[in-house]
This record gives C-alpha cells, sequence and structure tokens, in this order.
C-alpha cells in the first residue's frame, strides 16, 4: 500500500543472571497508527513487565499501559488508560502494591466533555511494623470534582487513624476525620467542613459552614471537646483531706 510504514523491534539482553526483553511492532498508514510493545526484566524470582498500546484513527485516539511485578516480596499491578475521542476524552488509572509492612491502592477516573468536566479519585492505604511494639496505620481519602461553566462542585473526604501498642502495654489510638463540601453557583454559594480528631478517650470536633442563598446569608462555627482528663485521679497532685472534727 503507498503510504504505509512497519517497523518490528526485538532485543533480548542477557547480562549474568538478568535478562531484559523488548518487543514492538508498529503499522502507520494516513491517519492511522497502531503501535504496541513490552517491555520485561527478570532476575532470578524477580519479575516486572509493562506492556502499552497506542492506536490512533480519523479523530480517535486510545492509549492503554499496564505494568505488573514481584520484586523483593512486593506484589504491584498498575493500569492506565486515555481515550479521545473527538473534543471528548476520558482517563482511567488503577494502583495495587502489596507488600509485608504496607498495602496500597488507588483509582482515579476523569472524564471530559464539551463544557463538563468530572473527575473521582479514591486512596487506600494501610501497613503495620513491629518496633518496640506493635504499630499500624490505616489511610482513606475520597475526592469527587464536577465543574460546569456555571456550577462547580466537590467532596473532599480524608479518614486516617494509628495504634501504638508499646511492649510496656501502653497504647495510644489517635483518628483523625475530615471533609469538605463546597458548591458554586450563580444562586447559591455553600462550603461546609466538618473536623474530627480523637485521641484514646479525648474528643475534639469541629464545624466550620459559609453560605449565601436566596433565603439567607452567614458563616456558622461550633465545636466540642469530650475529655476526662479533668476528671482523673493524679498521684502528682492528691486531694487534701479535711481534718476529722472528732479527732483529739
Amino acid at each position: 500500500k503507498p503510504y504505509t510504514a512497519s517497523a518490528n523491534v526485538n532485543n533480548n539482553l542477557k547480562l549474568l543472571a538478568a535478562n531484559f526483553i523488548n518487543e514492538a511492532q508498529l503499522q502507520a498508514e494516513l491517519n492511522k497508527m497502531d503501535l504496541t510493545g513490552s517491555l520485561e526484566a527478570i532476575y532470578g524470582v524477580q519479575e516486572i513487565k509493562h506492556i502499552y498500546q497506542v492506536n490512533y484513527a480519523d479523530l480517535t485516539a486510545n492509549a492503554k499501559c499496564s505494568t505488573t511485578g514481584k520484586l523483593f516480596g512486593t506484589h504491584m499491578n498498575q493500569n492506565t488508560e486515555l481515550e479521545v475521542l473527538g473534543l471528548a476524552a476520558r482517563f482511567t488509572n488503577d494502583a495495587r502494591f502489596n507488600s509485608q509492612p504496607m498495602r496500597f491502592d488507588h483509582t482515579i477516573r476523569c472524564s471530559i466533555v464539551p463544557f463538563d468536566f468530572n473527575l473521582d479519585a479514591i486512596v487506600n492505604a494501610d501497613g503495620d511494623i513491629h518496633a518496640y511494639g506493635k504499630h499500624s496505620a490505616q489511610l482513606y481519602g475520597k475526592y469527587l470534582l464536577k465543574a460546569q461553566p456555571l456550577a462547580f462542585a466537590s467532596s473532599h473526604e480524608c479518614r486516617a487513624s494509628v495504634t501504638q501498642q508499646s511492649e510496656t502495654g501502653f497504647t495510644l489510638e489517635t483518628t483523625f476525620d475530615n471533609k469538605m463540601d463546597t458548591v458554586l453557583s450563580p444562586q447559591e454559594q455553600k462550603t461546609s467542613l466538618r473536623m474530627k480528631s480523637k485521641m484514646n478517650e479525648h474528643v475534639f470536633n469541629q464545624d466550620l459552614s459559609v453560605y449565601n442563598t436566596p433565603e439567607r446569608t452567614g458563616i456558622e462555627v461550633s465545636g466540642t471537646i469530650l475529655t476526662n482528663i479533668i476528671n482523673m485521679d493524679s498521684t502528682d497532685n492528691p486531694t487534701p483531706r479535711r481534718p476529722d472534727p472528732g479527732a483529739a
């Protein structure tokens, strides 16, 4: 065919106990292209592989790649894809890491069309270590966003917790919870923020709200503290005993 190009690449490199493999294929025409390939590295039981693919035809394009591997006891998996169709686009990304001390995964979804944008992202992570006791932590995050020419809305949520247990038996548990919502439009503008924190039996909560609606405009703030620290007996400050009137 006229105006057609193709290429094939195949490389294999061995260096001591390591092996590197590279493969790629390309097919190109007028207003059309296809590219696929892979990269792989192997060293004993350790392995990582990356695969990619790119396609283009007229006003449509698609690109995707994935990575899988096992390195030093850590399993990983990552997938990414981008699709473009005229003036619209879609993007996705997933990643997961799993090892003995830590686990992590996140997901991202994004779509774009004329005059409309959407984003959704979630993150999860947890881990634990043993050093002079047991220490563990968890993390969760979520973010939502929607934007249009005359409207904007977003929501952000984050939760984190840490637990520490010492060899002496002392335990410290700390949690944090944060959430923020925002809505903006010509008719109303509102933002709310909520924060919650806790350390063992001590709690601190705070709320903030800012709004401008056709009915009212204002700011509201509230806070709460819950603790038993002032009710606890202390050996450093013992309560003095009252004298007995009947004592001689």
